[in-house]
């Protein structure tokens, strides 16, 4: 267990809380404990042990995804564990909706980082299963967030 501290005052103040009582540290600190520890576990469990990032902030979340995609079997539960279950929910529902997955667009309500690996994962399923490219498979799904629907225009 991998633990950064919190900016969240509540819980810095909470006598039963039982994390780092520091503020979170940021920047190449960070970096370089992460580094550390992904060194850490791939020495004591091996090349093929999985590593989970578990309530990383947007910040680092997809970030360290890519970071370590080519060096360690690394998995984010809120961008892959939510991701496969929804996924998995809207295949086991095509033979109700007597259509099949790409037949569908799709509308994502948040356009977070478990926004992003929800279209990201259907996009991959669609593409596979088509035998089409991931940017055409992106062409049926939308995002929305409290700024409305998300495009090209807006971004950031």
């Amino acid at each position: 267990c991998l633990d950064v501290g919190t900016n969240n005052e509540t819980l810095l103040n909470d006598p039963l809380y039982i994390g780092t009582k520091a503020k979170r540290i940021v920047g190449e600190p960070y970096d370089d404990l992460v580094d550390e520890f992904i060194d850490a576990v791939k020495r004591r469990f091996g090349e093929r042990c999985v590593v989970q990032f578990e309530d990383f902030s947007n910040t680092n979340g997809k970030r360290l995804l890519e970071r370590y995609a080519t060096q360690a079997a690394v998995f984010n539960d809120d961008i892959h564990g939510v991701a496969a279950t929804t996924l998995a929910g809207i295949i086991a529902a095509a033979p109700k909706t007597k259509k099949s997955v790409d037949q569908h667009t799709y509308l994502i309500a948040g356009a977070g980082e478990t926004g992003h690996g929800i279209g990201e994962m259907i996009a991959e399923y669609i593409a596979r299963e088509t035998r089409s490219t991931i940017p055409e498979a992106r062409r049926k799904i939308w995002m929305v967030d409290t700024g409305g629907v998300v495009t090209r225009l807006r971004a950031e």
